[in-house]
This record gives structure tokens, sequence and C-alpha cells, in this order.
């Protein structure tokens, strides 16, 4: 029997998918900008589309709108390996994107609830979209 307890311990950790998950981390806007401020190597994500970004957008930010059709062929250009910070106007759609981003297996993805709404109501920066 306990030949059999040793061998079932040894055996089961073989049994998972293999797979890594990914974890979504909601945060703050004053998480979320110290974690930009403390993180060097990071992709800045705005998933708002054109006529939103207009009006600024979080300093370093990139825009990859969310309701284009080639949205998930931009996702996919990014490096899995660094970690994603998302957003969007008030956390909605940027939730969505973090999910996505979580299934096809980036790393640590940081989701801004609120959105951009929260950022600027925190006092934080905006910045015309580069």
């Amino acid at each position: 029997m306990r030949v059999f307890l040793i061998l079932l311990v040894l055996w089961l950790p073989g049994c998972s998918s293999g797979t890594k998950q990914t974890a979504v981390i909601d945060m703050t806007a004053a998480e979320f900008k110290a974690a930009l401020d403390s993180t060097a190597a990071r992709q800045l994500i705005d998933v708002r589309t054109g006529p939103e970004v207009s009006g600024g957008v979080i300093p370093g930010a990139q825009q990859i709108d969310i309701s284009s059709d080639y949205f998930e062929q931009q996702l996919d250009g990014l490096d899995k390996a660094t970690p994603v910070y998302v957003y969007c106007a008030v956390g909605s759609r940027s939730a969505q994107a973090a999910r996505l981003l979580a299934q096809k297996g980036f790393g640590v993805v940081y989701n801004l609830t609120g959105g951009i709404d929260a950022w600027i109501g925190a006092g934080y920066p905006v910045v015309p979209l580069r």
C-alpha cells in the first residue's frame, strides 16, 4: 500500500494539462500607476476606439482597438513574456481583453478597473497618442 501511495504521488503531477495558468490582476488607478512606475519592461495597451483615444492616453500606451477586425492579430504581435497592462474607458472592455490575453498564454496581465476615467479622476496625466 505504501508503494502504491508513493507511485500515486509521483504520477499525479504528470496528469496536469501542462499549460500555465495566466493571472489577470485587477488594479485600482493608484495600484496601476505604481506598477507602471516600477516596471521598466512592459506593454501598456489602450483598447479604446480611435475617437476615444483622441482625448489622450496614459503615457507610453499604444492603442489596439478592441472593436477592430484585426484585434487578435495585433495581440499576437505582443511579447508573451513581457507584462501587459490593459485599460479602456471604464474597465469593461479591458477586462474582456485581459481574459483573451490570458487565454492566449501571456504571462501576467494587469487590468485597470474603472479605466482611464478612474485614472483621470485620480489626477494622473494623459498625453496625446503618438
